[in-house]
């Protein structure tokens, strides 16, 4: 977790620990924009991060205090309506 404001984000957060999930989704053998994504909100809202340390597993709250991307809007161009099949 990156400082903010010249702190840590999430002070109980250490940097040998490994993030399994956030707000209930799993982490563990996602991609890194699949877990950017769980970390949207708007500031005011807390994230609960699962989190492992030394094979014990711990939640912490992590304050959202602001957000790089917008929600992307649904489009025709971004929707997926009917399943994609293989030619042959």
């Amino acid at each position: 977790m990156v400082d903010y404001k010249g702190k840590p984000s999430l002070p109980d957060v250490k940097p040998d620990d490994i993030l399994l999930g956030v707000d209930g989704a799993p982490a563990t053998g996602a991609i890194m924009g699949q877990v950017w994504s769980l970390f949207g909100g708007s500031p005011g809202q807390t994230r609960p991060l699962t989190l492992e340390r030394e094979g014990k597993r711990f939640t912490v709250d992590a304050p959202v205090h602001r957000f790089l991307a917008a929600p992307a809007k649904e489009s025709p161009t971004t929707k997926i309506t009917q399943p994609v099949t293989k030619k042959k």
